[in-house]
């Protein structure tokens, strides 16, 4: 009981470190592309403003999600998992 929740607690930080690692380099290949697509603003063609505009509410929106939701959702689902498992191991010891 004790090995099951500690094997639980390792694979919940083995998932959560590389989601850091992960958000860091699709928030900078994010900022590198809303510059460049922000660069075509600029040029006073109204189809390349609105397809830069509308990538740059991609990116935002894509930025949100991976750094406001994401790690909010995924260590909680896993603790949603098996909180009955917590609960009587730790009220246990």
């Amino acid at each position: 009981s004790i090995i099951a929740t500690s094997l639980f607690r390792l694979i919940i930080l083995k998932i959560s470190l590389p989601e850091k690692f992960c958000t860091r380099t699709v928030l900078s290949a994010a900022i590198i592309l809303g510059g460049t697509f922000a660069a075509l603003i600029p040029s006073g063609v109204l189809t390349l403003i609105q397809v830069a505009i509308a990538v740059m509410i991609g990116l935002v929106i894509l930025a949100v999600i991976l750094a406001v939701i994401l790690p909010i959702i995924i260590p909680s689902a896993m603790c949603l998992t098996y909180p009955l498992q917590d609960k009587f191991t730790d009220n246990a010891e």
